[in-house]
């Protein structure tokens, strides 16, 4: 393909791959392809479902020599996910995650706790401590549960490291309201829900 050739070039003339006959024809083949052969896992894309109504567009993603892994953008975030508590809606999620399937691709899932896109029951809810905690670990466990099996990894923490030099933590609800200790508390409800998932912390 004429723009994986392109992209490959254009990698190897900044130094990062050597050009050869071999190259080309790996940039031919497509870029999952060519990643591989390089010894790497996948060469992926991020997608999200308002997206899917390009049926070139789905084509091309779809294309495993091109990519091999797919991550949601949006639709397994919490205000997805779980816009009112205790109501899961996996709808969204579950494209992505069948279209990954059907094309023999690997599911990078995203992501179970941001401080961003949450619905305003977890932001203005008011919970204490204890009852954040189980509020968190409940909608890890059910949503990593419902995709157990599929997900090749998750993103389980997103952006938690804050952006101001003096603080090393972002300001979240989660912060405010648990500490510290609500990071590793996420990561031990996922790996709880699916221990054969590799865990992420994504920035």
């Amino acid at each position: 393909m004429v723009k994986s050739s392109i992209a490959l070039l254009s990698l190897a003339a900044s130094g990062t791959i050597a050009t050869s006959s071999n190259t080309r024809r790996q940039a031919e083949q497509g870029l999952n392809a060519a990643a591989k052969a390089f010894g790497k896992l996948y060469f992926g894309s991020a997608t999200d479902n308002n997206e899917l109504t390009d049926s070139e567009y789905v084509a091309i993603l779809s294309d495993s020599n091109e990519f091999g892994q797919i991550t949601p953008g949006n639709s397994m975030k919490w205000d997805t996910i779980e816009p009112s508590r205790g109501t899961f809606n996996y709808a969204n999620g579950d494209v992505i995650a069948d279209l990954a399937e059907k094309n023999g691709q690997l599911l990078r899932c995203h992501t179970l706790v941001w401080y961003n896109q949450l619905p305003s029951w977890v932001t203005n809810g008011g919970f204490d401590n204890a009852t954040l905690i189980e509020i968190l670990q409940n909608h890890i466990t059910e949503e990593v549960t419902h995709y157990k099996g599929k997900c090749y990894a998750w993103d389980v923490v997103n952006e938690a490291i804050s952006d101001d030099s003096g603080a090393p933590l972002r300001d979240n609800i989660f912060l405010s309201t648990i500490g510290e200790a609500y990071i590793p508390i996420a990561f031990a409800a996922a790996a709880a829900a699916d221990p054969d998932a590799k865990l992420y912390y994504n920035d």
